[in-house]
């Protein structure tokens, strides 16, 4: 049975990644995929310390017809699947604080059991269109796209809410995006999106009418977006996701939350751990790109001089096994 050992209260000692020679897979074909590549387990990120691993991983084209893996041995692999992160939002006419984006969903697996067969791949775009953030329009551009291995999907991460329009609360995916604030939301303002466990998490609220109008921050892998301040008009962070995780050898960060925005003279919520973007924190700054894989985008306090949050990123799918 595979396991995801950063939700496994027993931590990343129960078990080991591929034990025995005879039960590692290969692959023999993999259209669409980088070029693969070794590197040398050190004990981390599941990893045996000084094991040999060959490494595909597939990122994100608008280009992926055909894309997949065929392995002519069955046997385990270890898998990182993470969907398009959701960029933030801003406001739809006045300047009041947009959601940050929810994080794409993150599946990791371990000692997952393959056949000898072909599985489809697909890797999510992240809510950005050229160069750009989520804006107040329903821009199916901005949209971000699920990540597939055969059978398995990480979800896109959630849109963040929309402020000055109703209802304004975040869209749920693999991490749900953060509730927009703002005078036209009730006064119990306006809730995050929910997030698709074990995948990630929920948005944080934004503040409605009687309150200080602060955005909520996007969920996170780890943890679920803030909620806007309760008495300043500052606004929610992002939810955390994984920093520095080196499963193929490279340090990355993977699936954290954008920050909500900010109304007035508040402060944007910080960009969740693992490399969300940062909430815009007055009126028409922008929100801040996210960084890592499948991340959220900070929201902005927006106006017509700057509608666009900041950018969702790409998500990614790799699939590892020991070859020594």
């Amino acid at each position: 049975m595979a396991i995801d050992r950063l939700k496994n209260p027993f931590g990343s000692a129960q078990i080991v990644s591929g034990l025995a020679p005879e039960n590692w897979a290969y692959a023999s074909s993999t259209p669409g995929a980088q070029t693969a590549y070794t590197f040398t387990g050190d004990g981390t990120a599941g990893t045996v310390n000084g094991g040999t691993y060959r490494v595909h991983r597939w990122d994100y084209s608008p280009t992926q017809t055909g894309w997949g893996i065929t392995f002519s041995q069955a046997g385990i692999v270890d898998l990182l699947l993470c969907g398009g992160g959701a960029g933030g939002r801003g406001s739809y006419t006045n300047a009041y604080s947009g959601g940050g984006g929810g994080a794409g969903g993150l599946i990791l697996q371990f000692d997952y059991g393959v056949t000898a067969t072909t599985y489809s791949v697909e890797v999510g775009v992240g809510g950005q269109y050229q160069g750009q953030g989520d804006d107040y329009y329903n821009n199916t551009n901005m949209i971000p796209g699920d990540s597939v291995f055969g059978s398995l999907t990480a979800l896109a991460g959630g849109r963040a809410g929309l402020a000055y329009t109703t209802p304004g609360t975040g869209y749920s995916g693999g991490s749900g995006g953060g509730g927009a604030g703002g005078s036209t939301h009730s006064t119990a303002g306006s809730p995050g999106g929910a997030g698709t466990a074990p995948q990630g998490n929920s948005g944080g609220r934004g503040a409605g009418a009687g309150a200080p109008y602060g955005a909520g921050g996007g969920g996170g892998y780890i943890s679920q977006g803030g909620d806007h301040h309760p008495t300043s008009y500052s606004g929610g962070d992002g939810g955390d996701g994984i920093a520095n995780y080196k499963f193929d050898g490279v340090a990355r960060g993977y699936a954290a939350g954008g920050g909500g925005a900010s109304y007035s003279n508040g402060t944007g919520g910080s960009g969740g751990v693992g490399g969300g973007g940062n909430g815009g924190s007055s009126s028409g700054q922008p929100g801040g790109d996210a960084t890592g894989v499948g991340c959220g985008g900070g929201g902005v306090n927006g106006t017509t001089l700057n509608i666009h949050g900041g950018v969702g990123t790409h998500g990614m799918v790799i699939i590892r096994y020991r070859i020594g």
